[in-house]
Parts: C-alpha cells; sequence; structure tokens
C-alpha cells in the first residue's frame, strides 16, 4: 500500500436488495498507521548536463532543508 502520510480505515457500505434507500455500515477495519511518515515517495531521475551526471529527486514529509550537491 502506498504511504498516504496519515492513518487509514477501510469500511463497507452496503443497501438493499433495490438499491433504495441509505447505505449501511456493514464492517470497518482497524486503524492502520504507517510505519513511516517520513518515507521518501514519487521519486524522479533526470540527466544532467554531463554524460556521467544525474539528479534524483523524492518528496517525504519533512520540513527539514535539504543541503542541495
Amino acid at each position: 500500500m502506498i504511504n498516504l502520510r496519515r492513518p487509514l480505515q477501510f469500511r463497507y457500505y452496503s443497501r438493499d436488495h433495490s438499491c433504495s434507500g441509505n447505505y449501511s455500515l456493514v464492517a470497518q477495519s482497524v486503524l492502520i498507521e504507517p510505519l513511516n511518515y517520513n518515507e521518501p515517495t514519487q521519486i524522479h531521475l533526470a540527466y544532467g548536463d554531463r554524460l556521467d551526471q544525474i539528479f534524483v529527486s523524492y518528496l517525504t514529509n519533512s520540513s527539514q532543508y535539504s543541503p542541495q550537491c
């Protein structure tokens, strides 16, 4: 499962056989939390100006500044 950086709960709703009326809750999962809120996601690679150069960028939940190399 992808890391959405917040707790998730899955729920299953259903209506009667005639598909009329309100939905009723049938089942729900326990609260599922990510193991690492700062896990790097959405990794991107880009060519640099030189043949031996490549740039790697990614997203995290951290607000700390990352120095540029």
